[in-house]
């Protein structure tokens, strides 16, 4: 009995303490601030207040004591929080509720508070401190905070450009800054990365014989010569001279470089070409294997053949003519064995296709057996065909291109990459080794080496083609495979192409997230543009755009329908199918506030949606304009034209009335003076001074409209010069209605705003010219047309000039009948066009012709 009862004691006494614990619900726990928070100087956040169902009638005072931000739209729950400049603060916030929702129920106060740490935004770029002419380099901007977008731009595009995703390419010799740029609320951020443009760059380098190196080098090739290589024992600091660089023979970007001196110490060697330096280390000259030059020679034809030795990576030793036999230690041998044909000296000949010849080359090690053998020789038989000519003697190229590829030009790159699914031509292009195409392209036909792989129209070449033949291609598989060329139902040539995986739409962009709006506004659009990229970052169809609303203020309309959240209004707002732009118009709500929308893009091809999110701040309208804003839709074009005759777009200017951040109207146009400056030089200005590229009144609206191009035939004329243009906007406004004029009067104050847009333009960078003969006869300008006097080159191709080519040629008379000419303006045709794209480009000359009857 007496146990019973201790038990129930003890169960008791454990009750009382289980009891006397404090209960914390999950809804208590969750009540107040957060404890912290991470904001970036420059935006604007939301800091909430969580409080229980049950805390009735609650009343909040926020404060703070922090010059780092600054509270507004203080609210029972929330608060807007500005974050200023980098610091720490503690917004407090004091809580008054009730239990109850009786008027005379007890009040509680609760206060708490949230520390603050303001971050200053910043941005990083990081990427290649060098990039070659003609290839591509990757740089990538970190941002915090993450969500804000880096844009990019080259301090001088003539020697790099640079796209918006970061990738920067080398256009000539020279220094560059590309600036990445990121804004964060009302801040902007810029970061700095110095680019030096090299004409070529060593990438790497790896011996092949005992006096060559074998250098791939990217970039601008063409004028390689021995003396920009320096070769460099770095245990003795010997130098190596170089005696020739040549191009090997079938594989791009690869080059020979054949030195005076062996390099077989096994020592490290070092390869300097204009700043850029690799290693290697070098053969130790141990003999692994024997070899010969040639396995293949061309029927009918005396080919010389050399016997080698090689150590264990292939690195060739020693070359023996076939004549020159030598059984003596350390030396090779070589028997010659035929069918038919014959050996003249070094030399073999085989008659016809098919012919064989075998060579058993020796090498001897000078180490005898006790019987009197020689043992350890190193011995390998060879047997050389004889092949047809083209086999051997020619060179066989592909590239895969949207249209036909532009073969001799400096740009000219070949790809051999295919996309799954993607169809693509593929163009053929064989030529002798003195450079110039064969005339016999009809004797030769493309197949695939592997239809699993990649399909290839089946077709002989044009007589014609001379590399301009389309082929159709198409990935099957990923993988490498090859095109065949076949003559004679032979292969003569495999080429390698790259088959990547189908395209699928991977990125959605946006070209801006928000979009400020006035309510009631009809005549101003604000629109974004959906873009799909595929995963190798090129653009995709747009088939289909779908808008969904995500959020919005309360007993908000669109189109004077109340729609609830995730309701499709894709009808709501205009869409042009031509280029996806979504416009979005005050008139289209009627309630001032934030509206959330979600932008589905769809591409058909890879079945594949994609989503991103878009903001518009609708705001309150007025009836006159607090402010003014010069609207530029293109503020950065590029003018150089392509091979395609591609126009850039034109460039519209309007004048926006603003109030409370959005735009309410435009400003008429007949009321506004514009004045279009380059630097102190007048371009435009209303009334006063006309430009062949700018039209006041062209359109519907007369707003402002600048046509960079015109096109006339296979004409292309720049309207203006690469640079910033500064744009200026005046006009009257009366200060009691807001009503506009172009002339002042009582009541009327003048207004003057501006923005500028900027042309590009690489097409000048690409020309080149060489005098071969300063004494013409006749005026500079028929030089300039004269091949025999003035050689001009575009991208590396010879212009052909004629006369009505050359459009300005600037300088001074001499006395003595010569000029000095400084600069000379003309068409050439840009590389792969065929003639049918002709654009205007200016050569710096400073230099002197004698006897020449004049300028122009």
């Amino acid at each position: 009995m007496k146990s019973i009862k201790k038990v129930l004691a003890l169960a008791l006494a454990l009750a009382m303490v289980v009891t006397a614990v404090p209960v914390t619900s999950a809804e208590a726990a969750t009540t107040g601030v957060p404890k912290t928070k991470t904001y970036y100087a420059g935006k604007t956040y939301t800091l909430k207040l969580t409080t229980p169902k049950s805390w009735k009638s609650v009343k909040s005072t926020w404060s703070e004591k922090s010059s780092a931000v600054s509270l507004s739209s203080k609210k029972a729950k929330s608060v807007k929080v500005k974050a200023i400049k980098a610091g720490s603060a503690t917004v407090k916030v004091k809580v008054t509720y009730k239990k109850s929702s009786k008027k005379n129920a007890k009040k509680y106060t609760k206060n708490y508070s949230c520390k603050v740490s303001v971050k200053e935004p910043s941005i990083a770029v990081k990427g290649a401190d060098v990039v070659a002419v003609n290839t591509k380099e990757q740089l990538t901007a970190t941002v915090k905070p993450s969500t804000a977008k880096a844009t990019f731009k080259s301090s001088d595009d003539t020697i790099a450009t640079v796209d918006a995703a970061g990738i920067v390419t080398g256009v000539k010799a020279g220094d560059v800054t590309i600036t990445a740029t990121a804004t964060v609320g009302s801040k902007t951020v810029t970061a700095e990365k110095k680019i030096t443009v090299k004409k070529a760059i060593l990438k790497e380098t790896k011996q092949t014989k005992h006096n060559a190196i074998e250098a791939v080098i990217v970039g601008d090739t063409k004028d390689l010569k021995a003396g920009d290589f320096k070769v460099t024992n770095t245990a003795t600091n010997a130098t190596v001279a170089v005696k020739t660089v040549t191009a090997k023979k079938n594989v791009a970007d690869t080059f020979v470089l054949e030195t005076h001196a062996d390099m077989v110490d096994a020592k490290e060697y070092s390869v300097e070409y204009d700043g850029t330096k690799t290693t290697f280390v070098a053969t130790d000259n141990t003999v692994a294997a024997v070899g010969v030059t040639k396995t293949e020679i061309a029927a009918a034809s005396l080919t010389e053949i050399k016997a080698t030795t090689s150590d264990k990576n292939g690195v060739i030793l020693s070359e023996t003519p076939l004549d020159s036999s030598d059984s003596s230690k350390g030396k090779v041998t070589s028997e010659v064995k035929f069918a038919k044909g014959y050996q003249d000296g070094s030399k073999l000949y085989l008659p016809s296709v098919g012919d064989t010849a075998t060579i058993k080359v020796t090498y001897h090690t000078g180490t005898f057996a006790t019987d009197g053998k020689e043992s350890g020789n190193i011995e390998q038989e060879f047997t050389v065909k004889a092949v047809d000519p083209s086999l051997v003697n020619l060179t066989y190229a592909v590239t895969i291109d949207s249209s036909v590829p532009a073969w001799k030009a400096n740009s000219f790159k070949a790809n051999n990459q295919v996309k799954i699914g993607d169809p693509r031509n593929a163009y053929i292009r064989i030529t002798k080794d003195d450079g110039n195409d064969i005339d016999n392209y009809p004797d030769y036909k493309v197949e695939t080496a592997d239809r699993t792989k990649l399909l290839v129209e089946e077709t002989n070449l044009s007589a014609a083609a001379y590399g301009s033949q389309a082929v159709a291609v198409n990935g099957v598989s990923e993988g490498t495979t090859y095109i065949l060329i076949k003559k004679d139902d032979k292969t003569v040539a495999s080429l390698p192409v790259v088959v990547v995986g189908k395209p699928v739409a991977t990125t959605l962009d946006l070209n801006k997230t928000s979009a400020t709006v006035t309510l009631t506004t009809t005549t101003v659009s604000e629109s974004v543009k959906a873009t799909i990229k595929d995963q190798y970052n090129d653009n995709m169809d747009t088939d289909s755009v779908k808008v969904t609303l995500l959020g919005q203020p309360k007993d908000a309309k669109i189109g004077g329908t109340a729609y609830s959240v995730n309701a499709d209004v894709t009808t709501e707002f205009s869409i042009t199918d031509a280029n996806r732009n979504i416009a979005f118009q005050g008139s289209m709500f009627d309630t001032k506030g934030t509206y959330t929308f979600k932008i589905s893009a769809k591409n058909d091809y890879s079945n594949k949606t994609l989503d991103r999110s878009f903001t518009v701040n609708v705001v309150d309208t007025a009836t006159k304009a607090q402010s003014y804003e010069v609207k530029i839709d293109n503020a950065e074009v590029d003018t150089t034209i392509n091979k395609n005759g591609d126009l850039p777009a034109d460039i519209t200017v309007k004048v926006a009335k603003m109030a409370n951040g959005g735009a309410i109207d435009y400003v008429t146009p007949t009321d506004i003076k514009y004045v279009v400056k380059k630097g102190t030089d007048t371009i435009y200005e209303t009334g006063v001074k006309t430009s062949a590229a700018i039209n006041a009144g062209s359109s519907a609206a007369g707003d402002l409209t600048v046509k960079t191009v015109n096109q006339s035939g296979v004409y292309f004329d720049k309207q203006l010069e690469k640079g910033t243009y500064n744009v200026t906007a005046t006009f009257y406004v009366n200060e009691t209605s807001g009503a506009t004029s172009a002339s002042s009067g009582t009541g009327y104050k003048q207004v003057t705003v501006g923005a500028s847009f900027t042309i590009n333009d690489s097409q000048d960078s690409k020309v080149t010219f060489t005098i071969k003969d300063y004494s013409t006869a006749g005026t500079v300008a028929s030089a300039f047309a004269d091949s025999d006097y003035v050689e001009v080159y575009y991208d590396g191709q010879t212009q052909s000039i004629s006369p009505s080519d050359i459009i300005e040629v600037k300088g001074t008379s001499l006395a003595n009948g010569g000029a000095f000419v400084t600069t000379v303006k003309l068409y050439v045709t840009v590389s792969g066009s065929n003639g049918n794209v002709k654009v205007p480009v200016t050569v710096t000359v400073n230099d002197q012709f004698k006897n020449c009857a004049g300028l122009q």
